[in-house]
């Protein structure tokens, strides 16, 4: 492994925070308003979509997106395995996988939570 430039590693990876938490987010508001309007009221808590509401969903999505932030610190440590020619390759790869799998956990968790409680229910 050569060595990396890792101030322009921050810099490439720094640029892209913003994006990738408001895709996050975005996901996660996406996902609760879906819960909230189609989910059977046997699957779980609804708490509907008052103002009430959406402040504690607004800050359970900061939540969620200070740990996906948690997981987007790996893409940039995965750089440490990729040779120099395969970096650019490697970001752009990493970066989307990063903002898919961000976007669609906080419906996978929903989605988990909607499969037990139809588990529960037979």
């Amino acid at each position: 492994m050569a060595a990396r430039d890792t101030s322009e590693a921050r810099i490439w990876w720094a640029q892209r925070r913003l994006s990738f938490s408001a895709a996050i987010f975005a996901g996660f508001a996406i996902t609760v308003v879906l819960w909230e309007l189609l989910t059977p009221s046997w699957a779980g808590d609804h708490i509907g979509l008052s103002f009430g509401a959406v402040s504690f969903y607004a800050v359970g999505g900061l939540i969620w997106v200070g740990a996906a932030n948690v997981v987007y610190f790996g893409g940039r440590l995965g750089e440490r395995f990729v040779s120099a020619e395969r970096l650019s390759a490697y970001r752009r790869y990493a970066y989307g996988m990063l903002v898919a799998v961000g976007v669609t956990s906080s419906a996978v968790w929903f989605g988990g939570s909607l499969l037990e409680a139809w588990l529960r229910r037979r």
